[in-house]
């Protein structure tokens, strides 16, 4: 692993919980609804999946144009 992640370019360590948040990243950027990500991570609360869900910094620039 630690040579796929050299190869990559990445120097910091990568947690199990960085791949949860990448999973719900690439699954709100494909527009899956909120309610199934929260399933999908096994969230009770749904503030808690907001907290996984960041909108990246084009996403936003795309929302605010689409105004």
């Amino acid at each position: 692993m630690k040579l796929l992640l050299a190869a990559a370019g990445i120097t910091r360590k990568i947690t199990f919980h960085d791949t949860r948040h990448s999973f719900a990243m690439n699954l709100n950027s494909e527009h899956v609804p909120i309610q199934k990500i929260q399933k999908l991570l096994c969230h009770k609360n749904i503030s808690t999946t907001m907290i996984y869900v960041k909108m990246s910094t084009e996403e936003v620039r795309d929302a605010v144009e689409n105004l």
